[in-house]
Protein backbone atom coordinates (compact mmCIF):
# COMPACT_ATOMS: atom_id res chain seq x y z
CA UNK A 1 0.00 0.00 0.00
CA UNK A 2 1.41 3.73 -0.76
CA UNK A 3 2.08 5.84 2.16
CA UNK A 4 -0.20 8.82 2.21
CA UNK A 5 0.89 12.06 0.23
CA UNK A 6 3.16 14.23 2.46
CA UNK A 7 2.15 17.65 2.34
CA UNK A 8 4.07 21.11 4.54
CA UNK A 9 2.22 23.84 6.03
CA UNK A 10 4.03 27.08 7.55
CA UNK A 11 2.76 27.86 10.87
CA UNK A 12 0.35 24.57 11.64
CA UNK A 13 -0.01 25.49 15.29
CA UNK A 14 -0.94 28.91 14.71
CA UNK A 15 -4.38 30.29 13.18
CA UNK A 16 -5.28 30.01 9.26
CA UNK A 17 -2.20 27.29 9.29
CA UNK A 18 -4.08 25.11 11.36
CA UNK A 19 -6.88 24.67 9.81
CA UNK A 20 -5.74 24.02 6.51
CA UNK A 21 -3.40 21.10 8.30
CA UNK A 22 -6.90 20.18 9.76
CA UNK A 23 -8.35 20.00 6.27
CA UNK A 24 -5.04 17.53 4.87
CA UNK A 25 -5.63 15.44 7.56
CA UNK A 26 -9.17 14.95 6.87
CA UNK A 27 -8.36 14.36 3.46
CA UNK A 28 -5.41 11.73 4.80
CA UNK A 29 -2.43 13.35 4.14
CA UNK A 30 0.75 13.16 5.68
CA UNK A 31 1.09 16.76 7.55
CA UNK A 32 4.60 18.48 8.43
CA UNK A 33 5.50 21.80 9.94
CA UNK A 34 7.63 24.45 9.62
CA UNK A 35 7.35 26.37 12.96
CA UNK A 36 9.07 29.13 14.92
CA UNK A 37 6.75 27.53 18.09
CA UNK A 38 7.28 23.41 17.90
CA UNK A 39 6.00 23.44 21.63
CA UNK A 40 3.11 25.49 20.91
CA UNK A 41 -0.25 24.09 22.66
CA UNK A 42 -2.35 23.04 19.80
CA UNK A 43 -5.07 20.06 18.92
CA UNK A 44 -2.54 19.57 16.34
CA UNK A 45 0.54 18.62 18.53
CA UNK A 46 1.49 14.75 17.84
CA UNK A 47 -0.65 14.91 14.89
CA UNK A 48 1.65 16.41 12.72
CA UNK A 49 5.44 16.66 12.23
CA UNK A 50 7.06 19.91 13.66
CA UNK A 51 10.14 20.67 11.88
CA UNK A 52 12.04 24.40 13.25
CA UNK A 53 12.81 27.10 10.06
CA UNK A 54 15.73 27.69 8.81
CA UNK A 55 15.89 30.58 6.97
CA UNK A 56 19.72 31.17 7.71
CA UNK A 57 21.03 27.73 6.19
CA UNK A 58 19.05 27.23 3.11
CA UNK A 59 19.84 23.45 2.34
CA UNK A 60 18.94 22.42 5.55
CA UNK A 61 15.69 24.42 4.82
CA UNK A 62 14.98 22.34 1.47
CA UNK A 63 16.38 19.04 3.65
CA UNK A 64 13.01 19.77 6.29
CA UNK A 65 10.81 19.78 2.90
CA UNK A 66 11.98 16.51 1.14
CA UNK A 67 9.52 13.89 0.75
CA UNK A 68 6.55 16.36 0.32
CA UNK A 69 4.43 17.56 -2.19
CA UNK A 70 2.71 21.05 -1.86
CA UNK A 71 3.68 23.56 0.48
CA UNK A 72 1.39 25.78 1.90
CA UNK A 73 2.54 28.80 2.84
CA UNK A 74 0.79 31.63 5.59
CA UNK A 75 4.35 32.81 6.94
CA UNK A 76 4.13 36.81 6.99
CA UNK A 77 4.86 40.04 8.56
CA UNK A 78 2.71 42.50 8.94
CA UNK A 79 5.04 45.36 10.01
CA UNK A 80 8.30 46.56 11.37
CA UNK A 81 9.52 46.02 14.76
CA UNK A 82 13.23 45.54 16.47
CA UNK A 83 12.83 41.67 16.55
CA UNK A 84 11.46 41.23 12.47
CA UNK A 85 10.77 43.43 9.71
CA UNK A 86 8.63 42.99 7.08
CA UNK A 87 11.85 43.27 4.32
CA UNK A 88 13.16 40.42 6.39
CA UNK A 89 10.04 38.35 5.82
CA UNK A 90 9.84 39.15 2.25
CA UNK A 91 13.79 37.85 2.36
CA UNK A 92 12.60 34.62 3.97
CA UNK A 93 9.82 33.74 1.67
CA UNK A 94 12.15 33.88 -1.10
CA UNK A 95 14.34 31.58 0.73
CA UNK A 96 11.26 29.57 1.51
CA UNK A 97 10.25 29.39 -2.46
CA UNK A 98 13.59 28.49 -3.67
CA UNK A 99 13.78 25.18 -0.76
CA UNK A 100 10.72 24.46 -2.15
CA UNK A 101 12.05 24.44 -5.95
CA UNK A 102 14.98 23.03 -4.71
CA UNK A 103 13.02 19.67 -2.72
CA UNK A 104 10.97 18.53 -5.87
CA UNK A 105 7.88 20.60 -4.64
CA UNK A 106 5.29 20.25 -7.13
CA UNK A 107 3.34 23.27 -5.69
CA UNK A 108 3.12 26.32 -3.30
CA UNK A 109 -0.13 28.04 -2.17
CA UNK A 110 0.67 31.08 -0.59
CA UNK A 111 -2.37 33.21 1.41
CA UNK A 112 -2.67 35.83 3.67
CA UNK A 113 -5.72 36.40 6.11
CA UNK A 114 -7.18 39.72 8.02
CA UNK A 115 -8.74 39.22 11.02
CA UNK A 116 -12.17 40.87 12.62
CA UNK A 117 -12.00 40.15 16.27
CA UNK A 118 -9.70 43.32 17.61
CA UNK A 119 -12.21 45.41 15.58
CA UNK A 120 -15.38 43.73 18.16
CA UNK A 121 -13.12 44.10 20.74
CA UNK A 122 -12.83 48.04 20.27
CA UNK A 123 -16.93 48.05 20.05
CA UNK A 124 -16.86 46.55 23.17
CA UNK A 125 -14.94 48.77 25.14
CA UNK A 126 -15.39 52.86 23.77
CA UNK A 127 -18.63 54.59 23.17
CA UNK A 128 -18.08 55.46 19.58
CA UNK A 129 -15.84 53.69 16.74
CA UNK A 130 -14.05 56.02 14.30
CA UNK A 131 -13.19 55.18 11.00
CA UNK A 132 -10.38 56.27 8.43
CA UNK A 133 -12.01 59.33 6.06
CA UNK A 134 -15.75 58.41 5.37
CA UNK A 135 -15.60 54.09 5.72
CA UNK A 136 -17.24 53.97 2.41
CA UNK A 137 -14.43 51.75 1.12
CA UNK A 138 -15.14 48.14 0.50
CA UNK A 139 -14.16 44.58 2.05
CA UNK A 140 -15.42 41.19 1.53
CA UNK A 141 -14.35 38.97 4.85
CA UNK A 142 -13.78 35.55 4.10
CA UNK A 143 -13.90 32.88 6.91
CA UNK A 144 -10.33 30.99 8.03
CA UNK A 145 -12.18 27.44 7.81
CA UNK A 146 -13.35 28.59 3.36
CA UNK A 147 -9.68 29.82 3.16
CA UNK A 148 -8.34 27.14 4.25
CA UNK A 149 -10.36 24.52 1.93
CA UNK A 150 -9.70 26.77 -0.96
CA UNK A 151 -5.96 26.88 -0.25
CA UNK A 152 -6.13 22.49 -0.02
CA UNK A 153 -8.32 22.44 -3.39
CA UNK A 154 -5.91 24.93 -5.11
CA UNK A 155 -3.00 22.59 -3.59
CA UNK A 156 -4.47 19.53 -5.50
CA UNK A 157 -4.92 21.76 -8.81
CA UNK A 158 -2.24 22.80 -11.49
CA UNK A 159 -1.26 25.92 -13.26
CA UNK A 160 -0.41 29.24 -11.49
CA UNK A 161 -2.83 31.48 -10.37
CA UNK A 162 -3.83 34.30 -8.28
CA UNK A 163 -7.12 33.79 -6.13
CA UNK A 164 -9.07 36.73 -4.50
CA UNK A 165 -10.37 34.84 -1.36
CA UNK A 166 -13.59 36.35 -0.87
CA UNK A 167 -16.59 35.98 1.30
CA UNK A 168 -19.61 35.87 -0.40
CA UNK A 169 -20.79 38.89 1.75
CA UNK A 170 -19.51 43.09 1.17
CA UNK A 171 -19.38 45.88 2.75
CA UNK A 172 -18.59 49.05 3.20
CA UNK A 173 -16.11 49.43 6.56
CA UNK A 174 -18.36 51.46 7.98
CA UNK A 175 -21.22 48.92 7.31
CA UNK A 176 -18.84 46.48 8.81
CA UNK A 177 -18.53 47.82 11.90
CA UNK A 178 -22.27 48.55 12.35
CA UNK A 179 -23.03 45.13 11.59
CA UNK A 180 -20.29 43.47 14.16
CA UNK A 181 -21.51 46.14 16.81
CA UNK A 182 -25.57 45.06 16.39
CA UNK A 183 -24.67 41.81 16.44
CA UNK A 184 -22.57 41.80 20.07
CA UNK A 185 -25.06 44.10 21.54
CA UNK A 186 -22.91 47.26 21.19
CA UNK A 187 -23.58 49.38 18.35
CA UNK A 188 -21.83 52.31 18.67
CA UNK A 189 -21.72 55.97 16.66
CA UNK A 190 -19.81 55.41 13.93
CA UNK A 191 -17.66 58.49 13.77
CA UNK A 192 -15.12 60.23 10.75
CA UNK A 193 -11.69 60.67 11.59
CA UNK A 194 -8.67 62.10 9.26
CA UNK A 195 -6.69 59.08 8.75
CA UNK A 196 -3.63 60.65 10.06
CA UNK A 197 -5.69 61.18 13.31
CA UNK A 198 -6.80 57.71 13.43
CA UNK A 199 -3.50 56.22 12.99
CA UNK A 200 -2.34 58.41 15.90
CA UNK A 201 -5.07 56.94 18.03
CA UNK A 202 -4.66 54.11 17.47
CA UNK A 203 -0.85 53.76 18.03
CA UNK A 204 -1.56 55.46 21.16
CA UNK A 205 -3.94 52.20 22.15
CA UNK A 206 -1.57 50.17 21.11
CA UNK A 207 1.04 51.37 23.15
CA UNK A 208 -1.82 49.98 26.08
CA UNK A 209 -2.38 46.77 24.67
CA UNK A 210 1.19 45.83 23.49
CA UNK A 211 0.80 45.81 19.69
CA UNK A 212 0.49 47.58 16.48
CA UNK A 213 -3.34 47.85 15.44
CA UNK A 214 -2.94 49.05 12.51
CA UNK A 215 -0.19 50.62 10.24
CA UNK A 216 -0.04 53.47 7.61
CA UNK A 217 0.15 51.10 5.01
CA UNK A 218 -3.09 49.14 6.30
CA UNK A 219 -4.95 52.24 6.44
CA UNK A 220 -3.81 53.63 2.59
CA UNK A 221 -4.24 49.95 0.78
CA UNK A 222 -8.19 49.74 2.98
CA UNK A 223 -8.75 53.03 1.59
CA UNK A 224 -7.95 52.15 -1.79
CA UNK A 225 -10.51 49.67 -1.91
CA UNK A 226 -7.45 46.72 -1.90
CA UNK A 227 -9.70 44.70 -0.01
CA UNK A 228 -12.20 44.57 -2.48
CA UNK A 229 -12.47 43.03 -5.95
CA UNK A 230 -15.22 41.62 -8.37
CA UNK A 231 -14.28 38.13 -8.46
CA UNK A 232 -17.05 35.73 -7.80
CA UNK A 233 -16.53 34.82 -3.57
CA UNK A 234 -14.14 32.12 -2.92
CA UNK A 235 -16.13 31.64 0.37
CA UNK A 236 -19.57 30.48 1.29
CA UNK A 237 -19.89 31.37 5.03
CA UNK A 238 -21.55 34.70 5.66
CA UNK A 239 -19.45 37.10 8.13
CA UNK A 240 -22.92 37.87 9.76
CA UNK A 241 -24.16 34.03 10.08
CA UNK A 242 -20.56 33.43 11.77
CA UNK A 243 -20.61 36.30 13.96
CA UNK A 244 -23.72 35.54 15.27
CA UNK A 245 -22.95 32.02 16.20
CA UNK A 246 -20.10 33.40 18.00
CA UNK A 247 -21.28 36.73 19.11
CA UNK A 248 -21.07 35.47 22.97
CA UNK A 249 -17.11 35.45 22.32
CA UNK A 250 -15.94 37.41 19.74
CA UNK A 251 -14.58 40.57 21.09
CA UNK A 252 -13.94 39.51 24.48
CA UNK A 253 -9.96 39.36 24.37
CA UNK A 254 -7.77 41.49 22.07
CA UNK A 255 -5.70 39.42 19.95
CA UNK A 256 -2.37 40.67 19.68
CA UNK A 257 0.24 39.45 16.95
CA UNK A 258 3.34 40.95 19.31
CA UNK A 259 2.08 38.79 21.82
CA UNK A 260 1.95 35.72 20.39
CA UNK A 261 5.16 36.26 18.75
CA UNK A 262 6.39 36.38 22.11
CA UNK A 263 4.60 33.37 23.64
CA UNK A 264 5.85 30.41 21.56
CA UNK A 265 4.09 27.93 23.63
CA UNK A 266 0.51 29.71 24.40
CA UNK A 267 -2.43 27.96 22.03
CA UNK A 268 -3.80 30.33 19.65
CA UNK A 269 -7.74 30.79 20.02
CA UNK A 270 -9.79 29.41 17.21
CA UNK A 271 -13.31 30.89 17.25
Amino acid sequence: MSESPLHVVTGAFGYSGGYIAQRLLERGCRVRTLTNSPGRDSPLQGRVEAVPYHFDDPQRLAASLEGGEVLYNTYWVRFNHPSFTHAQAVANTRVLFQAARQAGLRRVVHVSIILINNIAWMLRRFPLFGVFGDGQYKLQPIFVDDLAKLAVDEGAASGCRTIDAVGPETFTYRELVQAIGRIIGKPRPIVPVPPALGYLFAAVLGKIVGDTIVTREEIEGLMQNLLFTNSPPAGETRLTDWARQNAATLGIRYTSELVRRRDRAGAYERL
